[in-house]
Protein backbone atom coordinates (compact mmCIF):
# COMPACT_ATOMS: atom_id res chain seq x y z
CA UNK A 1 0.00 0.00 0.00
CA UNK A 2 1.03 3.55 -0.85
CA UNK A 3 0.08 7.30 -1.66
CA UNK A 4 0.03 6.23 -5.48
CA UNK A 5 3.58 7.34 -5.61
CA UNK A 6 6.64 5.01 -5.95
CA UNK A 7 8.09 4.08 -2.80
CA UNK A 8 10.46 2.17 -1.28
CA UNK A 9 10.64 -0.38 1.29
CA UNK A 10 12.93 0.09 4.36
CA UNK A 11 13.68 -1.58 7.36
CA UNK A 12 12.63 -0.21 10.97
CA UNK A 13 14.94 -2.75 12.88
CA UNK A 14 11.89 -3.94 14.53
CA UNK A 15 10.49 -7.78 13.21
CA UNK A 16 7.36 -7.71 11.35
CA UNK A 17 7.57 -4.06 10.67
CA UNK A 18 8.58 -2.18 7.44
CA UNK A 19 8.35 1.29 6.73
CA UNK A 20 8.17 3.15 2.70
CA UNK A 21 10.03 6.32 1.68
CA UNK A 22 9.43 8.37 -1.38
CA UNK A 23 11.08 8.59 -4.76
CA UNK A 24 12.33 12.44 -5.54
CA UNK A 25 10.33 13.55 -8.03
CA UNK A 26 12.70 16.18 -10.80
CA UNK A 27 9.32 16.98 -12.10
CA UNK A 28 7.43 17.86 -8.69
CA UNK A 29 7.58 20.79 -6.42
CA UNK A 30 11.18 20.10 -3.92
CA UNK A 31 9.41 21.85 -0.95
CA UNK A 32 7.12 18.39 -0.59
CA UNK A 33 9.73 15.99 -1.00
CA UNK A 34 12.84 16.87 1.18
CA UNK A 35 13.05 13.45 3.34
CA UNK A 36 12.69 11.72 -0.54
CA UNK A 37 15.03 9.79 -1.12
CA UNK A 38 17.24 10.34 -4.79
CA UNK A 39 17.73 7.73 -7.65
CA UNK A 40 20.98 7.14 -9.04
CA UNK A 41 19.77 8.25 -12.56
CA UNK A 42 18.61 11.40 -10.91
CA UNK A 43 21.65 12.12 -8.49
CA UNK A 44 23.77 11.78 -11.86
CA UNK A 45 21.49 14.19 -14.10
CA UNK A 46 21.79 16.71 -11.14
CA UNK A 47 25.62 16.60 -10.28
CA UNK A 48 26.06 16.44 -14.05
CA UNK A 49 23.84 19.70 -14.66
CA UNK A 50 25.52 21.79 -11.47
CA UNK A 51 28.87 20.99 -12.97
CA UNK A 52 28.08 22.24 -16.46
CA UNK A 53 26.49 24.81 -15.26
CA UNK A 54 29.04 26.24 -12.63
CA UNK A 55 32.17 25.02 -14.56
CA UNK A 56 33.85 24.70 -17.56
CA UNK A 57 36.99 22.91 -18.96
CA UNK A 58 39.64 24.53 -20.33
CA UNK A 59 42.08 21.78 -20.71
CA UNK A 60 42.07 18.36 -22.49
CA UNK A 61 44.26 15.23 -22.33
CA UNK A 62 45.04 12.78 -25.31
CA UNK A 63 41.88 10.96 -24.64
CA UNK A 64 39.66 14.25 -24.34
CA UNK A 65 39.16 14.02 -20.77
CA UNK A 66 38.97 17.34 -18.65
CA UNK A 67 42.27 17.95 -16.97
CA UNK A 68 41.83 21.29 -15.98
CA UNK A 69 38.37 23.16 -15.08
CA UNK A 70 37.55 26.81 -14.74
CA UNK A 71 35.05 28.07 -12.37
CA UNK A 72 31.94 29.72 -15.09
CA UNK A 73 30.03 33.09 -14.67
CA UNK A 74 32.47 33.70 -11.41
CA UNK A 75 32.07 36.71 -9.49
CA UNK A 76 34.96 37.76 -7.10
CA UNK A 77 34.41 40.16 -4.16
CA UNK A 78 36.43 41.48 -1.41
CA UNK A 79 36.04 40.75 1.98
CA UNK A 80 34.57 43.37 4.38
CA UNK A 81 36.97 41.87 7.36
CA UNK A 82 40.43 43.33 6.05
CA UNK A 83 42.62 42.32 8.44
CA UNK A 84 45.14 39.64 7.22
CA UNK A 85 44.76 37.42 11.31
CA UNK A 86 47.74 35.09 10.28
CA UNK A 87 50.01 37.84 11.42
CA UNK A 88 49.63 36.79 14.29
CA UNK A 89 51.50 33.58 13.88
CA UNK A 90 54.47 36.02 13.91
CA UNK A 91 54.40 35.79 17.46
CA UNK A 92 56.62 33.45 19.53
CA UNK A 93 54.81 30.20 20.14
CA UNK A 94 51.57 31.47 18.33
CA UNK A 95 49.84 28.42 16.44
CA UNK A 96 46.35 28.45 14.27
CA UNK A 97 44.09 25.52 14.44
CA UNK A 98 41.11 25.46 12.74
CA UNK A 99 40.66 29.22 12.52
CA UNK A 100 41.69 29.84 16.47
CA UNK A 101 45.23 31.37 17.40
CA UNK A 102 46.65 30.65 20.37
CA UNK A 103 49.37 31.93 22.40
CA UNK A 104 50.74 33.80 25.15
CA UNK A 105 49.35 37.34 25.20
CA UNK A 106 53.14 38.61 26.50
CA UNK A 107 54.37 37.31 23.24
CA UNK A 108 51.56 38.63 20.86
CA UNK A 109 52.39 42.00 22.98
CA UNK A 110 56.40 41.90 22.05
CA UNK A 111 55.71 40.90 18.44
CA UNK A 112 54.53 45.15 17.98
CA UNK A 113 52.25 46.87 15.80
CA UNK A 114 50.25 44.57 12.79
CA UNK A 115 49.09 46.16 9.53
CA UNK A 116 45.19 47.13 10.44
CA UNK A 117 43.86 46.88 6.50
CA UNK A 118 45.78 44.83 4.10
CA UNK A 119 46.44 45.22 1.64
CA UNK A 120 46.97 48.76 2.95
CA UNK A 121 46.64 51.54 4.25
CA UNK A 122 43.25 51.98 5.47
CA UNK A 123 41.18 54.33 4.32
CA UNK A 124 41.73 58.42 5.54
CA UNK A 125 39.54 59.97 8.21
CA UNK A 126 37.01 56.39 7.90
CA UNK A 127 35.91 54.85 11.36
CA UNK A 128 36.52 50.96 11.50
CA UNK A 129 34.89 48.07 13.58
CA UNK A 130 36.75 45.41 15.37
CA UNK A 131 35.33 42.15 16.68
CA UNK A 132 36.83 39.06 17.69
CA UNK A 133 36.41 36.25 20.43
CA UNK A 134 38.54 35.99 23.36
CA UNK A 135 38.81 32.89 26.01
CA UNK A 136 41.26 32.66 28.66
CA UNK A 137 43.19 29.73 29.65
CA UNK A 138 41.33 26.88 31.11
CA UNK A 139 43.93 26.41 33.83
CA UNK A 140 44.69 28.58 37.17
CA UNK A 141 46.75 31.63 36.93
CA UNK A 142 50.05 32.13 38.17
CA UNK A 143 48.88 34.05 41.00
CA UNK A 144 44.89 34.75 41.31
CA UNK A 145 45.75 37.97 43.13
CA UNK A 146 46.86 39.29 39.97
CA UNK A 147 44.18 41.46 37.64
CA UNK A 148 44.45 39.00 34.28
CA UNK A 149 43.11 40.75 31.28
CA UNK A 150 44.15 41.09 27.52
CA UNK A 151 43.34 43.62 24.47
CA UNK A 152 43.66 45.06 21.21
CA UNK A 153 43.72 48.57 20.59
CA UNK A 154 44.09 50.91 17.34
CA UNK A 155 47.67 53.02 16.51
CA UNK A 156 46.83 56.05 14.50
CA UNK A 157 48.85 57.39 11.55
CA UNK A 158 48.97 60.67 14.42
CA UNK A 159 51.21 58.39 16.79
CA UNK A 160 47.56 58.54 19.10
CA UNK A 161 45.60 55.38 20.00
CA UNK A 162 42.01 53.81 21.54
CA UNK A 163 42.09 51.26 23.81
CA UNK A 164 39.22 50.04 25.58
CA UNK A 165 38.05 51.66 28.17
CA UNK A 166 39.56 50.89 31.60
CA UNK A 167 36.95 48.55 33.60
CA UNK A 168 34.95 46.92 31.17
CA UNK A 169 34.83 44.72 28.00
CA UNK A 170 37.99 43.27 27.33
CA UNK A 171 39.81 45.37 30.32
CA UNK A 172 37.53 43.69 32.95
CA UNK A 173 39.55 40.47 34.59
CA UNK A 174 39.08 37.29 33.22
CA UNK A 175 38.62 34.14 34.90
CA UNK A 176 39.95 31.38 33.64
CA UNK A 177 38.60 29.54 30.80
CA UNK A 178 36.45 32.77 30.37
CA UNK A 179 35.01 33.45 26.89
CA UNK A 180 34.55 37.09 25.70
CA UNK A 181 33.17 38.69 23.00
CA UNK A 182 34.98 42.40 21.80
CA UNK A 183 34.30 45.10 19.79
CA UNK A 184 36.47 48.04 19.33
CA UNK A 185 35.39 50.87 17.22
CA UNK A 186 37.88 53.43 16.19
CA UNK A 187 37.71 57.40 16.76
CA UNK A 188 35.88 59.56 13.81
CA UNK A 189 38.20 61.74 11.79
CA UNK A 190 41.21 59.43 12.28
CA UNK A 191 43.40 57.12 10.11
CA UNK A 192 44.01 53.42 11.36
CA UNK A 193 47.72 52.28 10.99
CA UNK A 194 48.06 49.66 12.89
CA UNK A 195 46.85 46.97 15.45
CA UNK A 196 48.23 46.44 18.30
CA UNK A 197 47.91 43.88 21.49
CA UNK A 198 48.14 44.38 25.39
CA UNK A 199 47.85 42.35 28.83
CA UNK A 200 48.19 43.36 32.38
CA UNK A 201 49.54 40.03 33.27
CA UNK A 202 50.38 37.12 31.14
CA UNK A 203 48.17 33.75 30.29
CA UNK A 204 47.47 31.75 27.37
CA UNK A 205 44.67 33.16 25.00
CA UNK A 206 42.59 31.79 22.60
CA UNK A 207 41.93 34.53 19.82
CA UNK A 208 39.02 33.90 16.85
CA UNK A 209 36.20 35.07 14.48
CA UNK A 210 39.23 37.51 14.34
CA UNK A 211 37.76 40.67 11.84
CA UNK A 212 38.43 44.58 10.84
CA UNK A 213 35.37 45.90 8.41
CA UNK A 214 34.68 49.54 7.53
CA UNK A 215 32.02 50.99 9.80
CA UNK A 216 30.72 51.54 13.50
CA UNK A 217 28.73 47.84 13.58
CA UNK A 218 30.78 44.30 13.50
CA UNK A 219 28.55 42.28 11.19
CA UNK A 220 28.61 38.39 11.76
CA UNK A 221 32.56 36.90 10.84
CA UNK A 222 33.84 36.64 7.09
CA UNK A 223 37.00 35.19 6.49
CA UNK A 224 39.87 37.81 5.10
CA UNK A 225 40.39 37.64 1.68
CA UNK A 226 38.77 37.88 -2.01
CA UNK A 227 35.07 35.83 -1.77
CA UNK A 228 34.14 33.60 -5.22
CA UNK A 229 30.38 33.81 -5.23
CA UNK A 230 29.29 31.15 -8.59
CA UNK A 231 27.11 32.37 -10.88
CA UNK A 232 23.43 32.38 -10.08
CA UNK A 233 24.34 33.29 -6.41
Amino acid sequence: ANDGAAQVLTNTGTAGEYGTQGIYDPTAAYATQQSNLVDAATMNAGVQNAIDSEFQCIEWDENNECLLFDLFGQTQTQSPNVFDASQILNASGWTESNGVYSGNISYLYRLGNMNACTPGPCKENTQYTLSYTIKAQEEAFYNPNYSYMAWCSFIYTDGTSTQPIYGSGPWASFSPGETKNIQLTSTANKTIAYIRCGYSSGMKIYLSNIQLQEGTVATPYVPYGNLYIPAGE
